[in-house]
């Protein structure tokens, strides 16, 4: 049961963060999915860094 709960906030956080960064379905989708495959948080973590150094320096 914990881990079902665990899971429901860290939904609700990315789609918190999603918000506050203006993050289209398109980028927040990784997010989503990377909680459902293993190791898919890896990829993600990269575009994700790519995405605010983007957002960063204004590009």
């Amino acid at each position: 049961m914990l881990h079902g709960l665990l899971f429901v906030l860290y939904l609700v956080f990315s789609l918190i963060v999603a918000n506050k960064r203006q993050w289209s379905l398109l980028t927040w989708l990784p997010v989503f999915l990377a909680s459902l495959v293993p190791l898919a948080f890896i990829p993600v973590e990269v575009f994700l860094r790519k995405e605010i150094a983007k957002s960063n320096t204004g590009g």
